[in-house]
């Protein structure tokens, strides 16, 4: 569902008398004009779980943290500071 189509359900055919509070408005809106939502499947997988704590492998004091893929050795901040220059040029 796109945000146009959204703002239509819920602003659409709005009362002549009014409002009363914007809250109830808002969640009568959501209950009588959205869409039911789908069904739950039963192949549906559980999100895979997240990655173990590391040590990194850069440069300082030894410090976790949770790759993003199980190749990555060295958390990012460690491998800026590991290419940077180290004397005068």
């Amino acid at each position: 569902m796109s945000a146009r189509d959204l703002r239509l359900a819920l602003s659409s055919a709005l009362p002549a008398e009014g409002v009363r509070t914007a809250f109830g408005f808002l969640a009568h809106r959501m209950v009588e004009k959205l869409p039911p939502r789908p069904e739950e499947t039963a192949e549906s997988t559980p999100p895979p779980s997240p990655l173990p704590l590391i040590a990194c492998d850069g440069p300082g004091e030894e410090h976790l943290f949770r790759p993003h893929e199980s190749w990555v050795t060295t958390w990012g901040p460690a491998i800026v500071s590991s290419n940077a220059p180290t004397g005068p040029t």
